[in-house]
């Protein structure tokens, strides 16, 4: 046996002293070893004891909840959040569900309204950041079709999913369900709403919150509870017998009660969203004698600012915090609406717990002024001592720095209204009607969604400021789809110009964006897109504000405004700058930003739905569009197709077709029966394929691939695929090359290999 060390022959004996234990030399052994494994034991024990008391005291995400509506941590993995969205009409003052929240009262007139889920509004649909939602939206009203728009949301990685009919969708048809997937990577109050006519406007829409961890919150210090019951929907609800209009909190006028419970000494987050209705004037909101802090608008955080009271209108969002420092009572949280010469008024309860409620006559809580001592205005307008507007307003963090130098791309968005005249078919009366423009151009929606199915659609209904139809030379009404195009990763700045001073105020919002407004200035009077570029190259337009400008999705300009915004175009797809007051699917003043090209988006699902015109045949076609007239003509005649002709034409072919002339007229003229021109063109874009399959088509990616299927090729996409082949055959006879030289470097390297052993 080794010798042992006086150090271990000392704790031995220090051991047995310990224990009152005297051994013999040969039982020290056997007593060693059992010493050792109880000091093992109780290290384990203790460092068990740790890591429990470790683990007891680590938040650990929850391993299940009854659904997605649960505190936010920054441990937890996201959830998937199935929902589902049922569009029905029912009648109001009815108590369809009136054992819950899911209820269609509304008012105290009896009038026929859409609810989702039976609901006005319909669900509140609260998350957690990057949670997936998945949305059934079922459609159950006859002959009308709708979308769903997620605003807040960028849809970075699904922009099929942003809910514009005929931009990145098809819509919702009668009796029909669409699923919405995407995921939810921006935090804040935002709102979900139909893309549709005014009717969808009164009842389609719903509170959309997406919460991120408490922890990561920059302003978390400011508010103790941030609550479901603390969500606040206003909306303007229409009544066509005698166009009056009310305002609603949350689905409810004052002929209900509705109250906010709060606790003495706590301060409570609000989350407040305005879908506005059929006018959509602005809407002032107070609390009787508590201050609102405003650390929030379009879902992103701000400074906060203290305020009496803050005005903002359709589409926008606004957080403040409440502190219920008074005396416990209930005091009348008020909403105010007041343009066109009228002025109607609704309001709830703030109501402390355990309190009398004090605040009986709502007459006459209704008919006091809203406090004019501090007012924050989302509009763009001068900032006063008594009131802050957007313009004036700190966001948390900086812009970008690549926004404050020059930008790459600057789009002037002059916008207006025009009465026009037209007889009626008779030519006895003349009739009038005014029309909506931006840049001189009626928007108006094209055939097939743009995202999609944009080969589908005419290149001769698209147009831009600078490319129109001929038919704008000879109308004054100037129709098609108006779509910006705008490089990926390109630095931007719009500037919107009320050119008519029409309106009271418009309000755009940008879809698949958000934006910091850096400039703004109001005229007297209407102004010119010419004078206007004049002041801005001589530095006298405004001065932009670079330090913090607030980050908004919605943009609000008043009558003869100017307004100037910046952002980087770094989501690729085609985003709608929708026109908030458009009363159905436009009248004229929206416009689509196409950022990037084709190959730079998302690829669209496999069978996902399409949508467009349908005809009998090409030559129908053709003679509705004499440019696809000229594209088709070339298109016979090429000599690549005049080659493969005899091949691709059935065995009975007319003789008067013949597969070398040159004369397309006389093809067209000849062929009498238009399925075999049909035909003919169908077969050579198959034999176009045929030859390039190997080149081109195996080599693209699955979104271009989809863009040069034999079976939607168009005749204006022939150039460019043509083009595309004959650079790909070229790019792939060089990689030939390569391969080849390579080859052969490789065969003498292991030939001298070979020589040398």
């Amino acid at each position: 046996m080794a010798a042992r060390s006086p150090w271990y022959d000392s704790m031995i004996a220090q051991s047995l002293n310990m224990n009152n234990i005297s051994n013999s030399p040969e039982q020290d052994d056997d007593l060693t070893l059992e010493i050792l494994e109880k000091r093992i034991q109780e290290v384990l024990m203790g460092m068990g004891a740790a890591v429990v008391t470790v683990l007891y005291f680590t938040p650990v995400p929850d391993s299940s909840f009854l659904d997605c509506s649960r505190p936010c941590h920054d441990l937890d993995w996201p959830m998937i959040c199935r929902v589902k969205l049922t569009i029905e009409n029912y009648k109001t003052l009815q108590k369809y569900h009136w054992y819950s929240n899911n209820c269609s009262m509304q008012d105290e007139i009896a009038t026929s309204i859409l609810t989702v889920n039976h609901q006005l509004p319909g669900p509140s649909i609260q998350v957690c950041q990057n949670d997936v939602l998945i949305i059934d939206v079922i459609n159950k009203i006859p002959g009308q079709s709708v979308t769903i728009h997620w605003r807040g949301q960028p849809q970075t990685e699904a922009p099929m999913m942003d809910g514009v009919p005929m931009v990145t969708q098809c819509p919702i048809s009668s009796y029909t369900t669409f699923q919405y997937k995407f995921r939810a990577s921006a935090s804040g109050t935002h709102l979900w709403h139909a893309h549709a006519g005014a009717k969808f406007s009164d009842g389609v829409f719903g509170a959309f919150i997406v919460k991120e961890p408490k922890k990561k919150s920059p302003l978390k210090n400011l508010y103790d509870f941030d609550e479901k019951q603390h969500v606040v929907m206003i909306s303007e609800k229409n009544f066509e017998f005698d166009n009056s209009r009310s305002l609603l909190i949350n689905g409810k006028n004052v002929g209900e009660e509705i109250a906010f419970i709060v606790s003495w000494g706590r301060r409570y987050r609000f989350r407040m969203m305005y879908s506005g209705g059929s006018i959509s004037c602005p809407i002032t909101v107070s609390v009787e004698k508590h201050l609102l802090n405003v650390i929030s608008l379009d879902g992103n955080s701000i400074r906060p600012y203290e305020v009496n009271s803050v005005s903002f209108s359709k589409g926008e969002r606004v957080d403040f915090v409440i502190k219920a420092d008074q005396t416990k009572s209930s005091y009348a949280f008020k909403v105010t609406s007041e343009c066109y010469n009228s002025v109607i008024k609704t309001q709830a309860l703030v109501k402390y717990d355990d309190s009398v409620d004090e605040a009986n006559n709502r007459d006459e809580q209704l008919n006091k002024i809203l406090s004019k001592d501090k007012l924050l205005d989302t509009a763009t307008c001068e900032s006063k001592s008594n009131k802050v507007c957007v313009g004036s307003v700190e966001s948390l963090s900086d812009i970008p720095n690549v926004l404050i130098n020059n930008v790459d791309t600057t789009l002037f968005l002059g916008f207006d209204s025009k009465v026009v005249y037209q007889t009626n078919d008779t030519g006895s009366e003349e009739l009038s009607h005014r029309i909506y423009r931006m840049n001189n151009i009626t928007f108006t929606y094209p055939s097939s969604p743009l995202l999609t199915q944009r080969e589908d659609v005419l290149r001769s209904s698209m147009c831009n400021s600078l490319n129109k139809p001929s038919i704008c030379d000879k109308s004054d009404i100037c129709e098609c789809v108006h779509i910006e195009k705008i490089p990926l990763g390109s630095k931007v700045e719009l500037i919107f110009v009320d050119l008519g001073g029409d309106f009271l105020e418009t309000v755009f919002h940008l879809h698949g964006y958000k934006f910091y407004i850096v400039g703004y200035k109001n005229f007297k009077k209407p102004v010119t897109i010419n004078y206007l570029k004049q002041l801005d190259k001589n530095g006298n337009l405004f001065k932009r504000n670079f330090n913090k400008p607030v980050l908004k999705d919605t943009l609000r300009i008043p009558r003869h405004g100017v307004v100037a915004v910046r952002f980087i175009a770094d989501n690729p797809g085609y985003w709608m700058l929708r026109d908030e007051h458009a009363l159905q699917w436009t009248r004229g003043l929206d416009m689509v930003l196409q950022v990037g090209n084709s190959c730079d988006t998302v690829a669209t699902p496999k069978n996902f739905p399409m949508c467009g015109s349908w005809t009998e045949g090409l030559p129908k076609l053709v003679s509705e569009d004499p440019a696809l007239e000229n594209d088709l003509q070339t298109l016979l005649v090429s000599p690549l197709d005049a080659s493969i002709l005899t091949d691709m034409l059935p065995v009975d072919k007319p003789k008067e077709v013949s597969a070398t002339s040159n004369d397309s007229n006389t093809a067209l003229a000849t062929t009498s029966r238009p399925d075999r021109v049909e035909q003919v063109t169908r077969n050579i874009c198959f034999t176009q394929k045929t030859i390039c399959s190997k080149v081109f088509y195996n080599v693209l990616p699955y979104s271009k691939k989809k863009e040069y299927t034999p079976s939607v090729i168009t005749s204006d996409k022939w150039v460019e695929y043509q083009e595309e082949c004959e650079k790909l055959k070229m790019e792939k006879e060089g990689e030939k090359q390569e391969r080849k030289q390579a080859r052969e470097s490789k065969k003498q390297m292991m030939a001298k290999k070979r020589r040398k052993t």
